[in-house]
């Protein structure tokens, strides 16, 4: 919470059902597993860079994968027996006017509807599978200065998503839970030394990266749609 309040951050209500429900009609990303679905964790916060300011949220997407198998007990009957794994994925949402009707993906679970678009860089390439419904949008907005700014971002974060709407809303996804977790050194046995550590400021350094990168992209894109 002190990390939270440290950077901003404000806690979003929402209604869970309603919530999924949305996301699951806008964006491919929150089409995993066979059973339950939620957003667990919603927060808001406001970046302001030299030329763009823009609105986000972060979320925390939890699903699970239900599988049947059949074993053998120790009487030698034949049995069923119902497994559920949770997974957990992290992003944020937010408006980005600049692209729409575009997916970039590193991660293979997923797919999506469009035309296939394979860009110039075969490093990129081998690390993206991009879908569109406009070729010669896409090819605006992927110059050779927005696939190296991408390459860094697939450095920064495990299996990046990138979705963007026809309605110019964007989903960034991942698999890190790190961003919003400051280390902590000190606890309540040591009362002086956590009250001094909690004091100041806690620092998100990969979350700050990867805000610089996200007003980059859309420094790198704003006069690519005149």
């Amino acid at each position: 919470m002190d990390t939270l309040l440290n950077n901003d951050f404000k806690t979003v209500s929402f209604n869970p059902d309603e919530k999924i429900k949305d996301l699951l009609a806008k964006f491919k990303e929150f089409h995993r597993g066979n059973d339950a679905k939620e957003i667990q964790h919603l927060y808001k916060r406001e970046y302001q860079g030299a030329v763009h300011t823009f609105a986000f949220e972060m979320y925390r997407f939890h699903y699970v994968r239900k599988t049947t198998e059949s074993y053998t007990d120790s009487n030698g009957n034949r049995r069923t027996r119902t497994r559920r794994v949770s997974y957990y994925r992290h992003g944020i949402l937010m408006n980005f006017p600049f692209a729409k009707s575009l997916c970039i993906n590193s991660d293979s679970e997923i797919s999506h509807k469009g035309e296939k678009y394979t860009t110039a860089s075969n490093q990129f390439n081998r690390r993206f599978k991009v879908r569109t419904k406009d070729e010669l949008q896409t090819a605006r907005f992927l110059t050779p200065a927005v696939i190296e700014l991408l390459t860094q971002m697939d450095q920064l974060l495990k299996n990046l998503n990138i979705e963007i709407t026809g309605q110019n809303e964007l989903c960034l996804s991942f698999d890190d839970d790190n961003l919003l977790k400051a280390k902590q050194v000190n606890d309540l046995s040591n009362p002086e030394a956590f009250a001094k550590e909690i004091a100041q400021h806690a620092e998100l350094k990969t979350l700050d990266t990867l805000l610089e990168h996200i007003h980059d992209l859309m420094r790198l894109s704003d006069n690519n749609f005149i």
